[in-house]
């Protein structure tokens, strides 16, 4: 996995070149989501494939993040209770 860091007023950003299995661009740009950050308009990959390419990173890190985003992810599709 090649990860370019940068570091901007609003926080840290990692730029990915490719993930899990070498899957490039090309290969996720259908599970991304399209983003409007001040005026720019950002792709990124969508909350299930974050967490499928983390599983297979199996980073230190990453397993201590899995929970956290499989907990955002159900309360994301739990319909609204009132």
């Amino acid at each position: 996995m090649r990860i370019h860091l940068l570091r901007t007023r609003c926080g840290r950003v990692d730029v990915l070149r490719t993930v899990g299995d070498n899957l490039a661009y090309q290969d996720l740009v259908d599970r991304s989501q399209v983003f409007e950050v001040e005026e720019f308009r950002v792709s990124a990959l969508g909350l299930e494939a974050i967490i499928e390419t983390k599983e297979h990173a199996d980073r230190p890190k990453d397993r201590y993040q899995l929970p956290f985003l499989r907990q955002l992810l159900a309360e994301i599709r739990r319909p609204d209770v009132e």
